[in-house]
């Protein structure tokens, strides 16, 4: 519920933008799906957990950063 007012707000995004947004996110979560039904046969749970992990980290230190910082 928070994306699409901040979207317009800082992105200047429209109906078509917000759109467009979440489609390409859903393909994402889609990819996501297969790239770890992939890696789950060629790799052990443990580090494909690890890796989550490791991306997750990440997210979250971005995430700070920018909302310590917007501009």
């Amino acid at each position: 519920t928070m994306v699409t007012p901040l979207t317009q707000k800082y992105f200047g995004f429209g109906e078509l933008g917000n759109s467009v947004m979440y489609s390409l996110c859903g393909v994402e979560v889609i990819a996501g799906f297969f790239l770890v039904r992939w890696l789950s046969r060629v790799l052990e749970d443990r580090v494909v957990l690890a890796v989550g992990l490791l991306i997750c980290s990440g997210a979250c230190v971005w995430c700070l950063i920018f909302l310590a910082n917007p501009q």
